[in-house]
């Protein structure tokens, strides 16, 4: 019993030492990039043992706050979208969130996305968004590669809205959605439908038209959840047609 409230104790001071690190680091834009101390002079700075500094660093690292470089040490940096992408995609597992519910989020914040990027946009970025189309176009590409450039289209118009916790929301959400975008190239018709609704979107956008940027979107989102419907009932049928009916299996087991 001794020990273990020794390590719950030394748990609880790692986890206050890495919230005080991690206060110091978040007050100034400064810090990015900037290297962590020594273990050796946290330890001395927090009176504590070189253990515990290694604890809280750890804490860190996972938090994204810092990485580790080599045998270099550590340097600030900023957490990626794939922290926080795998922590909702636990809660999203444990909560058992539906595809409707995720749809109602995406379109939430894709049209509102897509309304900033029609009046902020500029060239440099619609020449982006036209290069990550025209890449998505190339027609020997395979569906996983497909999806990478469709993604990036659509990260890029969250880009482009000037507003910067919008673009780091739309990233977080895209980055779960991987599947969802493999779905719709796979039913028929669904690549071919996506790249005349693309375009719709980048004229919008170009033609810095909000309006019809929105209503481009919101039909492209609609037609998007349609095929994953579309998808997921194919699916349905073609694993009821694959279960082996019993005359099957007492055919397979004669014939062995």
């Amino acid at each position: 019993m001794k020990q273990e409230h020794t390590v719950i104790a030394r748990l609880n001071l790692s986890q206050q030492i890495a919230d005080l690190l991690e206060g110091s680091i978040l007050t100034s834009p400064s810090n990015l990039s900037k290297k962590i101390p020594s273990e050796q002079k946290l330890a001395a700075e927090y009176q504590v043992s070189r253990p515990v500094i290694r604890e809280a660093l750890q804490i860190l690292q996972e938090r994204g706050l810092i990485v580790s470089r080599n045998s270099s040490g550590c340097y600030v940096t900023k957490p990626k979208s794939q922290t926080v992408s795998s922590a909702i995609h636990r809660l999203m597992q444990m909560e058992q969130i539906n595809t409707e519910e995720l749809y109602l989020v995406r379109a939430t914040l894709e049209l509102a996305a897509v309304k900033e990027a029609a009046l902020h946009a500029t060239d440099s970025h619609i020449a982006l968004m036209k290069r990550a189309l025209d890449a998505y176009e190339r027609s020997f590409l395979i569906e996983e590669e497909r999806v990478v450039y469709d993604k990036q289209f659509h990260m890029l118009i969250a880009q482009s809205s000037g507003n910067t916790l919008l673009k780091i929301f739309v990233e977080v959400l895209i980055s779960l959605l991987g599947d969802y975008f493999l779905k719709g190239l796979f039913v028929e018709g669904g690549f071919e439908d996506g790249k005349v609704r693309h375009r719709a979107i980048l004229k919008a956008i170009e033609d810095h038209d909000m309006r019809n940027a929105e209503e481009a979107m919101r039909n492209h989102l609609k037609v998007s959840m349609n095929n994953i419907h579309i998808y997921d009932e194919q699916r349905k049928m073609h694993d009821v047609s694959s279960v082996p009916t019993t005359t099957s299996i007492l055919s397979v087991g004669i014939t062995e």
